[in-house]
């Protein structure tokens, strides 16, 4: 605020103006618009104040106050404040008011020059763009599978010279219930920037630039990127938590400190257990062996099992036959013709590493370790037929089940 003391002599109605006589520029030559700066008048009861409330500063003269016609001498409070719509470039603002004052009719003028200086603080960071999502959350996920995209969106405000950049690293492991980590890997981020800077891509195991300005470039940009995860086959299930730290960096030189944004992120991981079965050649899942010779070594026939499961709890593998071998006629085959023998599983075990015969009835294929992990294993089926079989089309089933053990 400024003080102005008034006295005419000889007495006499006066007038008081003032102006920007020069422009607020800061030390890379930016101008700072005369509106942004408001004044307001307090005092002047014996006059007339010509407004009342904030108004503008202007570059053209403006009347403050005209005196009353006997020229009383007057004291006027005249403060001054900024109001922006825009974030200014920072710097030290110079520029100056000048004051006049002089008779009504246009005599005893008296100028002076005030020197005014404007701060504007260096500012930069991170703010959730308005009504858009402030965490990330990934519901019901399987693993194996990639999961739909979750976007997310920030404003990058700075009243700073570039370049700046806007960095991307997780704050810590994401971790379920029982402490257990998601991979980092997992994770993806795609970034999508509108403006002033480029594209990146990358996962939460090392920290990725998401924006990296122009060197010119300030005021506010839009930042949008999306995540993908894809919980490996072998995650267990839970719901993992942590925290993305997006982190601003601002030239150094300028004061530019570093503004971070933590973004909370879930992970939901379903608990699995399943079994696919197919043969080894993917096709449909029959076992058929057609034009048999009694007495001769019939095909051999090959089943996958692939078992997805997360659960932390070991579990089993059954077969089950509803009944031997029979035709139409009642014919039936012995259990010894009917053999299989297992091979592949990398963690459990199979309960067929050597050729078995296959039981009518429930038998124990596979069992898994302790943990329950995720396996694969084949079964080869073969069928030869005694010499003395009466021919026809001998028929049965097989069911397989997978359980906690």
């Amino acid at each position: 605020e400024v003080t102005i003391g008034m006295t005419a002599t000889p007495s006499g109605s006066y007038q008081l103006t003032q102006m920007l006589s020069s422009p607020l520029v800061n030390e890379r030559g930016a101008a700072l618009e005369a509106m942004a700066i408001q004044h307001e008048v307090i005092g002047g009861a014996s006059g007339t104040v010509r407004f009342r409330g904030a108004a503008p500063l202007s570059s053209v003269t403006t009347e403050l106050f005209t005196s009353n016609a006997s020229g009383q001498s007057e004291t006027l409070t005249v403060i001054y404040s900024v109001s922006v719509s825009t974030l200014p470039q920072a710097g030290t603002y110079r520029g100056a008011i000048t004051y006049t004052l002089q008779g009504a009719d246009g005599s005893s003028v008296e100028t002076k020059t005030m020197p005014m200086r404007l701060i504007v603080q260096p500012v930069a960071v991170l703010e959730f763009a308005p009504g858009l999502l402030d965490r990330v959350w990934f519901r019901a996920l399987e693993p194996g599978k990639v999961s739909g995209p979750q976007p997310i969106s920030l404003k990058v405000v700075s009243n700073l010279p570039g370049p700046f950049q806007v960095t991307h690293a997780v704050d810590g492991p994401l971790v379920n219930e029982q402490g257990i980590p998601l991979p980092l890997s997992a994770v993806r981020v795609s970034a999508v920037v509108e403006d002033g800077a480029r594209q990146a891509d990358g996962t939460l195991e090392s920290a990725t630039t998401l924006l990296l300005s122009d060197p010119e470039v300030a005021g506010t940009s839009q930042l949008g990127w999306s995540y993908h995860v894809e919980p490996p086959e072998r995650q267990p299930a839970g719901v993992y938590q942590g925290t993305v730290r997006l982190t601003l960096v601002g030239p150094a030189a300028e004061g530019g400190a570093p503004h971070a944004l933590l973004v909370p992120m879930i992970v939901e991981v379903l608990p699995v257990l399943s079994m696919t079965v197919q043969s080894a050649e993917g096709e449909e899942v029959t076992l058929t062996f057609a034009s048999l010779t009694p007495g001769e070594p019939g095909p051999t026939h090959t089943l996958r099992f692939d078992i997805l499961a997360n659960l932390g709890k070991p579990y089993a593998v059954f077969q089950e036959m509803a009944h031997r071998l029979v035709d139409k006629d009642g014919h039936q085959l012995s259990d010894e013709v009917f053999r299989c023998v297992g091979s592949g599983a990398e963690y459990g075990t199979l309960h067929l590493a050597h050729d078995t015969e296959v039981p009518a009835g429930k038998y124990l294929l596979y069992q898994s370790d302790a943990s329950g992990s995720p396996d694969s294993f084949l079964i080869d089926y073969t069928l030869q037929i005694p010499p003395d079989t009466p021919a026809g089309t001998y028929q049965s089933s097989l069911l397989f089940t997978i359980t906690i053990f």
